[in-house]
């Protein structure tokens, strides 16, 4: 299942998977030193689905649940998103 904003894809699920690839230059969030995902995303998926964040060089790799539960909710223009640091991912 592919997620999309403005007929961009944003991400994929698969198989209890959810993989996204970043530019850090354009996506990672200085102001919580992390990655957001859509609200919308988060809520649709269960808890238990790996989620990895895919940079160039970098993988990050955590799940729905700590999104849930660590992460940090914002609307910074974009429509409600979860922040996780990356430092909370393994």
């Amino acid at each position: 299942m592919n997620f999309t904003w403005k007929n961009k894809r944003i991400g994929t699920y698969k198989d209890g998977e959810f993989h996204k690839k970043v530019n850090p230059e354009k996506h990672f969030m200085r102001k919580y030193q992390g990655y957001g995902i859509d609200w919308n995303i988060i809520s649709e998926l269960p808890r238990e689905t790996k989620v990895f964040i895919h940079a160039p060089g970098k993988t990050y790799e955590t799940t729905i649940a700590t999104y849930q539960d660590e992460g940090i909710q914002d609307d910074l223009g974009y429509g409600k998103q979860i922040f996780l640091p990356t430092k909370q991912f393994l």
